[in-house]
């Protein structure tokens, strides 16, 4: 009888543990619909003053999510989740530094090269070379040699936030690729496949024909 009982409260409580954590279940669901449709609603509706202007939410975030500042902070981001696999989280997250005063936007990058954002990357290698050559602090007095120097560094990280862009973009550009030939190998695939279909429903036909 004592065990019976014991088993009785067990199920009892097992039944109720399964209540709460279908409660919990059913709440977080609701907080996240909730949340989903206040953002939704925000996004649609809301605005911003930039400038004395009233502009929509909605442009000012397809407008970020394609400048130059979130495509350093998606590379930062990639380099960083690679990094952790390498070295570990923490002294990866020691190296990240998403909002460094000193980063380089890809606008500020071009203009400091002095060049065109539609240089080709080849005729960007000839102009960094040269103004690196320029710049070289052994080549600079020591009087000037720090601020040469400086000018170095600054020219080379300019480099380095252009060409991480535009191979980030290949990379986009290359996946895309990718992707729109498996949707038409796909597509290839299916429509061979509906006429294969097709010519054994034919033959099926006439071989009912014949008998």
């Amino acid at each position: 009888k004592q065990w019976y009982q014991r088993r009785v409260r067990g199920y009892a409580a097992e039944e109720e543990e399964g209540i709460k954590r279908g409660k919990k279940k059913v709440f977080l669901t609701c907080v996240v619909a909730i949340l989903v449709l206040q953002g939704g609603y925000y996004y649609n509706n809301a605005t911003m003053t930039i400038e004395g202007i009233q502009v929509p939410l909605r442009d000012v975030a397809v407008e970020f999510f394609n400048s130059p500042a979130w495509v350093e902070t998606k590379i930062k981001l990639a380099q960083f989740y690679e990094e952790v696999w390498e070295i570990g989280f923490l002294p990866a997250l020691s190296r990240l530094n998403l909002f460094s005063e000193e980063s380089m936007s890809e606008e500020a990058a071009y203009q400091l090269l002095g060049v065109e954002a539609n240089i080709t990357s080849t005729a960007l290698k000839k102009k960094f070379r040269k103004l690196s050559l320029e710049y070289h602090p052994d080549k600079h007095p020591p009087e000037t040699r720090e601020r040469a120097n400086e000018k170095f560094m600054e020219l080379k990280t300019a480099y380095d936030v252009i060409m991480k862009m535009r191979s980030y973009r290949t990379k986009i550009e290359s996946a895309k690729l990718l992707k729109e030939m498996a949707d038409r190998l796909n597509r290839f695939e299916e429509k061979y496949k509906k006429s294969k279909e097709k010519k054994e429903e034919k033959k099926g036909e006439e071989d009912k024909t014949e008998l």
